[in-house]
């Protein structure tokens, strides 16, 4: 099982436990994968600009934000609107497609019950560890 499959059933398992229409999950799952994919990109971008500022795809980003003349906050929603929707669009054409999106469902429905609920429990866990990394490579880097 991969991280992807585990917050794509927790998505599921929520929505139908709760009573509501589990598909909708797949929207659900497809966004919040995008942004821990997102948020352990630029986690792995931070450390890497700390550690070996002299790479050269290193410069090229850095140089994104510094050579744009203008609002730093207005480049940086657009930038995260681009990644959001492309990362966002790659899943929802690959693992976040609807028939895989059912098949991980059915994959996963067809645990014991503590075992889904302990998948449940791992989607947290890996969006908590992605978000902390984050902030850890944010403020301590």
């Amino acid at each position: 099982m991969n991280f992807l499959s585990i917050i794509y059933f927790s998505q599921y398992y929520e929505l139908k436990h709760s009573g509501r229409d589990p598909l909708k999950g797949r929207l659900n799952g497809n966004l919040l994968c995008a942004v821990i994919i997102i948020l352990n990109m630029v986690s792995l971008g931070l450390i890497l600009h700390k550690f070996s500022p002299h790479n050269i795809a290193i410069q090229w980003i850095t140089g994104l934000f510094t050579g744009y003349e203008g609002d730093g906050k207005a480049m940086g929603k657009l930038i995260g609107l681009l990644i959001i929707a492309v990362i966002g669009g790659l899943l929802w054409l690959t693992i976040g497609s609807e028939k895989s999106y059912l098949r991980i469902a059915d994959r996963f429905l067809q645990l014991p019950d503590d075992l889904q609920k302990k998948t449940i429990r791992q989607a947290l866990i890996i969006f908590l560890v992605s978000f902390a990394g984050f902030l850890f490579c944010i403020f301590l880097l």
